[in-house]
């Protein structure tokens, strides 16, 4: 008899590999004559670039970046199909199991270290990046990520403003102008959700109290998000709330579909 074995992890508790031995082990203590193939498997979330890197016989890159609250950190992301493709999940690089929930602080997050990764992908030559969407601790709508890609934001006085949740009701004005827009690089947002950007079922109000918001916090964050789809859409004429699966990563997955062009991949 032969039992494939193939298990997500358990969010905070026990990587994929983890569980699968776990498991292989339970079988062998029944019968270890049975033929146990494990193999780690991610849903976007943590372990995806492991899952990756593990089962295409790919390699890690170590690359310096900030978390969700701009504080230096070192991270790793993996390189598949002899350099061709990386893999990068915003788990590892702004991930919500990074921090303490009493040191959770959605307000002033930022995405801007996923974008610093996906240019170091870009730099090293990568022409396709999978990025994984799950388990992010920030609510920016990817502002963080566009600011790390060249965008500036400013407020009714044209003063910058910092890529933070916080700052999101605040846009008043958008620098477009030096956006990279990875020409030619082929993009995917790989996560497990359809939720849209904004509303009751939108990014804030779903996954919101998660990261760190308060019940009474959650209307003004999502009409701050309001206000910054609608300022992108005067800009350029982009719906970020009409993608389905925009609302993934407090919006990065809006950004990724809406203005970066990527293909969304769903797990069913």
């Amino acid at each position: 008899m032969k039992i494939v074995v193939a298990c997500d992890s358990f969010k905070g508790c026990m990587k994929s590999e983890e569980a699968n031995a776990h498991v292989r082990n339970g079988i062998h203590r029944l019968d270890d004559t049975i033929e146990v193939k494990s193999f780690p498997i991610a849903d976007g979330g943590e372990g995806t670039v492991d899952a990756f890197v593990q089962t295409c016989a790919g390699e890690y890159v170590e690359v310096n970046t900030t978390d969700a609250y701009g504080k230096k950190i070192t991270t790793t992301y993996g390189v598949i199909e002899d350099g061709a493709t990386a893999v990068l999940e915003v788990a590892n690089i702004i991930g919500l199991q990074m921090h303490p929930k009493e040191k959770r602080a959605p307000y002033f997050g930022s995405s801007f270290g996923v974008g610093t990764v996906i240019l170091d992908a870009v730099r090293r030559g990568c022409k396709k990046i999978i990025v994984g969407l799950g388990g992010s601790a920030t609510n920016d709508g990817g502002m963080g990520l566009l600011q790390a890609l060249g965008c500036r934001f400013y407020d009714h006085r044209h003063q910058y403003l910092s890529p933070q949740a916080v700052n999101l009701e605040k846009i008043r004005y958008i620098d477009f102008n030096r956006l990279n827009d990875l020409k030619g690089i082929e993009l995917i947002a790989a996560c497990d959700v359809k939720n849209h950007l904004l509303g009751t079922e939108g990014a804030t109000f779903v996954f919101g109290k998660q990261k760190g918001f308060f019940p009474n916090q959650l209307k003004q964050i999502d009409e701050g998000m309001r206000n910054y789809r609608n300022q992108i859409r005067r800009y350029l004429n982009i719906d970020l709330d009409a993608l389905e699966g925009g609302g993934a990563a407090g919006g990065i997955g809006a950004v990724l579909i809406g203005i970066l062009h990527a293909h969304i991949s769903q797990r069913k």
